[in-house]
């Protein structure tokens, strides 16, 4: 699990809000046209949103558990709690999660598993005594 600390995570207000904003100044055909300009240049990007099916904060998930011994991969039940939107355009987004022991981690979609994910059903889960 990756907790370099430099991203600062973000409410899904706070991003929605943002979004809310962007929209509307890019609806204006002036904002649109430099938008795509510079699109094409490379110069213009923006964070995108978390998932429309992830309900942030408190998306049940089984996270995979970083400390697991020899090659088995195992998962922690857990909750997602804040979305981190990557910083730069090929950087990747990060999602807090609190595990049921109150750890957190910051770690990238391809960590966990929601109910609705093929593998949820089959991964293996730790047990509260840590096999």
């Amino acid at each position: 699990m990756d907790d370099d600390g430099d991203d600062e995570p973000l409410d899904l207000d706070t991003i929605r809000a943002k979004a809310s904003q962007t929209r509307e100044h890019a609806s204006s055909p002036v904002h649109a046209t430099i938008s795509e300009r510079n699109s094409e240049e490379g110069h213009h990007w923006e964070a995108p949103l978390p998932p429309e099916n992830l309900t942030i904060p408190g998306e049940p998930v089984l996270c995979r558990n970083s400390r697991s011994e020899g090659h088995t991969v195992s998962y922690w039940p857990a909750k997602i709690m804040k979305y981190i939107p990557p910083k730069r355009r090929n950087g990747q987004a990060k999602y807090e999660v609190h595990f049921f022991d109150r750890e957190t981690a910051k770690v990238s979609r391809d960590q966990f598993y929601t109910c609705f994910d093929e593998g949820f059903s089959s991964c293996t889960v730790c047990s509260l005594d840590g096999s």
